[in-house]
């Protein structure tokens, strides 16, 4: 087999492997945080460099991550988490303060209810 369809092979490994690997560890996504997951992502990876070189070690590292985000971190089975529009609510909502100089989230301001008596 020539180097160029070892390493083609090899890069498809290691991504298919890795969204394999999501796929397989959903049911421990409630019993440990997905940090405790990212070991099996980061060892296919460390394999998968070491047999297939540094574009399938490259390749494998950013569908894993890709994989770990989509399959294993809240909310589950979503691309776009979309964390600035997620930011901006609760900034409107008076749950959030942003220190805009700074381009910063800076602690939550306790909201007082306003109603009279309370």
């Amino acid at each position: 087999m020539a180097r160029q369809d070892s390493e083609t092979l090899w890069i498809a490994i290691g991504a298919l492997g890795a969204m394999a690997l999501g796929v397989a560890l959903i049911p421990l996504r409630t019993l440990t945080s997905a940090s405790n997951l990212a070991f099996g992502f980061l060892a296919l990876t460390i394999v998968v460099a070491e047999l297939g070189g540094r574009t399938a070690g490259l390749a494998t590292a950013v569908v894993s991550a890709l994989s770990l985000n989509f399959f294993l971190t809240e909310p589950y089975l979503e691309a776009d988490h979309q964390p600035i529009r997620r930011h901006h609510r609760l900034c409107r909502a008076g749950r959030l303060r942003v220190d805009r100089r700074r381009l910063r989230a800076a602690p939550c301001a306790i909201v007082r209810d306003a109603r009279p008596g309370a």
